[in-house]
């Protein structure tokens, strides 16, 4: 929602640094900075930084959608991600194409790479960084299932306990069923546990603990 600036080092002994610079277009004072950290081990590290350059939790909705570093991983964490549209040219900066050439021959330096490893994550299995996904999306929106698992309840109890809750469809992963907020199911609980974010990907609200 603002303008940015997005700036990258060297690629040197598989290290790499980009760094977004959100600013206002107006008045060219800097709201944020986000940033990507390549790994000697292949693995990105993501940060979100408020201007003064104080590590923050996640990017100021007036800002950005980049959420919080959850779902800076959904997109970038498997590869060096390819502008997603069409960008005008600016003097004194590389070109949309330029740009963009460098990041997907940054992107194919860094699988190959990555696949030569003999230890840690196995970055040919694509599928592993869904399943990563899906884990946490089930415990933020879980299923009347896994309610009786986790609860350790019978699944016809549950669902007379969640009777007058409302379940949705994930918009990505349908197939996941009927399911509900986790926010919403907390208070049927057995047991009270730490309060979590009440969202897989945005800016946290919650910021007590309660046991």
């Amino acid at each position: 929602f603002a303008h940015r600036i997005i700036s990258f080092s060297d690629r040197k002994d598989n290290k790499q640094l980009f760094v977004s610079q959100e600013f206002d277009p107006v008045s060219s004072e800097i709201l944020e900075f986000e940033t990507m950290e390549l790994l000697p081990n292949g693995q990105w590290r993501f940060g979100i930084f408020d201007r003064n350059g104080n590590r923050i939790e996640g990017a100021n909705s007036k800002h950005s959608a980049a959420g919080k570093p959850a779902k800076c991983i959904w997109c970038h964490e498997s590869k060096v991600q390819p502008l997603f549209s069409f960008q005008n040219d600016e003097a004194n900066y590389l070109s949309y194409n330029q740009l963009n050439d460098a990041l997907k021959r940054y992107d194919s330096l860094n699988y190959a790479i990555q696949i030569s490893r003999k230890d840690g994550v196995d970055f040919s299995k694509k599928s592993d960084h869904t399943l990563v996904e899906i884990i946490y999306i089930s415990f933020m929106e879980p299923s009347a299932e896994r309610l009786s698992h986790e609860w350790n309840l019978p699944l016809a109890k549950i669902k007379k306990r969640l009777l007058r809750l409302k379940t949705h469809k994930h918009h990505e992963f349908p197939y996941l069923g009927d399911l509900y907020h986790r926010s919403d199911v907390v208070k049927f609980a057995p047991r009270k546990g730490l309060k979590v974010p009440e969202s897989v990907r945005e800016l946290a609200v919650n910021k007590k603990s309660e046991h």
